[in-house]
């Protein structure tokens, strides 16, 4: 605790202001991305995973398959060399992701930081746009903002 008994909670990481997924995608091809988050607080607090300023105005996204693991190793930019998994945060389509995890109260992940023990944990993503994917899609996007947040 800081003097007056106030907590604080803070979090950053690695991509140093750069977008996570920039993908252009073929039918079928699949791609993988890793971030590493840290944690500076006092108290202990859970940290959820979601999305904000999302678009997907082609549904692009129910053809995009995610999956997205929490665990160690793993860097932004070291291309998730090094990367364990400790567990599933999520597994769904991208576009179900936009619509689902959409605030702390619904987000992702079941890591909690705790400033003695655990201030660091790596995400990885991995996506594959559907083999069966209309070509109706191609130069289509889709979009979102990945929020981290801690609640102590």
């Amino acid at each position: 605790m800081r003097p007056g008994g106030l907590a604080s909670v803070s979090l950053s990481d690695d991509d140093t202001g750069s977008a996570l997924i920039n993908a252009t995608a073929a039918a079928g091809q699949t791609g993988t991305a890793c971030l590493t988050v840290t944690y500076t607080g006092t108290v202990t607090a859970p940290i959820k995973l979601y999305a904000t300023s999302t678009s997907d105005p082609d549904a692009l996204g129910a053809q995009v398959s995610l999956t997205v693991e929490e665990g160690s190793g793993g860097t932004f930019a070291g291309a998730c060399a090094g990367f364990t998994s400790s567990g599933t945060a999520y597994n769904g389509t991208f576009g179900s992701f936009l619509t689902t995890a959409t605030d702390y109260g619904s987000g992702v992940g079941s890591w909690t930081a705790d400033p003695g023990t655990s201030t660091t944990r790596s995400y990885r993503f991995t996506w594959t746009l559907s083999a069966g994917a209309s070509s109706a899609l191609q130069g289509k996007s889709v979009s979102a903002t990945f929020v981290w947040e801690s609640r102590a």
